[in-house]
């Protein structure tokens, strides 16, 4: 270490690795990564048994590695705690583990670090734990504004009766611990907005997210491609992606298909559900798993759709799209974070007549592909550079001290 360099411990509730298969993971994996070449950096984490093939990739980067499996389900979890259960978010009961906090104590007690970084608002439930050293609340996506939205795309009362309760505690849990760091960090201007409209004082800054598409798929042509295929991509085990997924094919999908006959529907992402794999009996859907290189999948495909139903933060799958030259038609909640310019670097659709009007536009008009095209990637471009973002955060962290 040198006299400028920071002892940064990463309390992370999804283990990061190279290669790994969701953006949470994929953050901070490339957070660390570039850190530890400047700092002394350790990993507090948890782990499923399938990953700990990749602890030995992440002992290489940090000074420390430490573990816990978390393996009981959220009903397990509520059964052992129950007023946990019924006074925070599912979320947080399922983040929660004694060995958790016997390893962070541990951690906290045998040297002491200049920042403590907690990945996702769930893991604010350790921040008292924390006597020495600064900390740093990442919130990643404003999780009480996604319940809300949730909350307001409910129809059954029960359900409806439910997902209020849930909204209140998210925002009440959310708001506590962004109120006890020392600094917390979002993906957005509209996100650090709403934070800071109950802390005017808190100290919010925004940190991009890491995505691929800068380098990766710059040499990706801007011409409009043969095929006439729809790109939907993310992890496709998660609940929000499985229901924009099966919103488009069975809403939107089939009235494009009649103006569009050879139009076809690829759903790229890793671990599908079975309603998602089911969808592959139509000839016209191929439903890929995971794949190692998107590459190839942007190149082949001629728009990229994100119907987002339930949206927060920044949809990096949105970002990597524009960065390949591929027009994007998605929901206003999927462009809030981005805030790209309507109509010019991306196309906004909240229903599905309103959907397929715009997607078609695009399969059947070659100027307008392209121009959508190009002021997307430029967008991306001129806003998302990594190497800048590292910098913000590296100087976010001296400040503190």
């Amino acid at each position: 270490m040198t006299a400028s360099s920071l002892r940064i411990l990463f309390s992370c509730v999804h283990f990061p690795y190279p290669e790994v298969d969701h953006s949470g993971g994929t953050d901070s994996f490339n957070y660390i990564k570039w850190l530890s070449q400047r700092h002394e950096v350790s990993l507090l984490s948890f782990i499923s048994p399938s990953e700990e093939k990749h602890v030995p990739s992440m002992r290489a980067l940090c000074a420390q590695v430490e573990v816990v499996y978390n393996v009981r389900s959220v009903a397990y979890k509520s059964m052992r705690h129950p007023i946990r259960r019924l006074t925070q978010p599912k979320q947080c009961c399922y983040s929660y583990s004694p060995e958790y906090v016997k390893k962070l104590r541990y951690l906290l007690e045998r040297g002491k670090f200049d920042i403590i970084h907690f990945e996702g608002p769930w893991m604010g439930q350790y921040l008292d734990l924390v006597g020495e050293g600064k900390t740093v609340l990442d919130e990643v996506d404003v999780h009480s504004l996604v319940a809300y939205r949730r909350l307001e795309n409910t129809k059954h009362p029960l359900k409806r009766a439910y997902d209020m309760f849930e909204w209140v505690k998210c925002l009440s849990f959310e708001l506590g611990a962004c109120r006890r760091a020392d600094l917390v960090l979002t993906r957005s201007e509209k996100d650090r907005r709403f934070i800071q409209s109950y802390f005017p004082s808190l100290r919010v800054e925004i940190l991009s997210p890491w995505f691929e598409g800068l380098e990766q798929f710059a040499n990706i042509s801007e011409k409009p491609p043969e095929e006439k295929i729809l790109l939907f991509m993310g992890q496709m085990s998660r609940t929000r992606n499985v229901e924009a997924a099966l919103y488009f094919y069975e809403r939107i999908f089939p009235l494009i298909r009649e103006r569009v006959p050879q139009a076809k529907f690829y759903i790229v992402g890793s671990s599908p559900a079975e309603s998602v794999k089911e969808l592959a009996r139509n000839s016209n859907v191929v439903v890929t798993g995971y794949v190692k290189d998107l590459a190839p999948f942007y190149e082949r495909s001629a728009v990229f759709v994100a119907p987002i139903l339930v949206g927060g933060g920044i949809i990096v799958k949105i970002l990597n799209a524009m960065a390949a030259g591929r027009p994007v038609v998605t929901s206003c909640l999927g462009n809030e974070g981005i805030e790209a310019i309507p109509e010019q670097e991306i196309r906004i659709a909240d229903s599905p007549e309103e959907f397929v009007h715009k997607t078609v536009e695009l399969l059947t008009c070659n100027s307008l592909w392209q121009t959508i095209a190009k002021n997307g990637r430029e967008l991306v471009q001129r806003k998302y550079d990594w190497e800048q973002a590292m910098q913000g955060l590296e100087r976010a962290y001296y400040s503190l001290m």
